[in-house]
């Protein structure tokens, strides 16, 4: 299993419970919107938290990769082919053929 919450940084310390609450809640944003409109202030939102909370936890960057390791992790193919297609470097480890359901998908053989 990957590990999906993120490295420690200096300061308070982190609840994992709100590490996954805002990761998950993130993926569903992805499910939802897409890929490339998440943004930390939608996924706050949503998980109804403050921007700054998702910030504590998560850089922009850092979440994105979660998300990508989430769905890699998930075989979640909408988020995964919506990375593909913004060509996000936090997809470069999904599997072959994982990313050819995902293109395939992206191409509407399996919508």
């Amino acid at each position: 299993m990957t590990h999906t919450t993120p490295p420690r940084k200096r300061g308070r310390p982190r609840d994992d419970s709100t590490a996954r609450l805002i990761l998950a809640t993130a993926v569903q944003v992805c499910r939802d919107q897409s890929y490339p409109s998440m943004t930390c202030a939608a996924v706050a939102l949503a998980a109804g938290v403050s921007p700054q909370l998702v910030s504590h936890y998560y850089t922009p960057d850092e979440l994105r990769a979660a998300v990508c390791r989430m769905a890699i992790e998930h075989e979640i193919l909408p988020i995964i082919a919506q990375a593909i297609a913004v060509r996000s470097p936090h997809v470069a480890a999904c599997p072959a053929d994982l990313r050819t359901a995902a293109i395939q998908w992206l191409g509407g053989e399996s919508r």
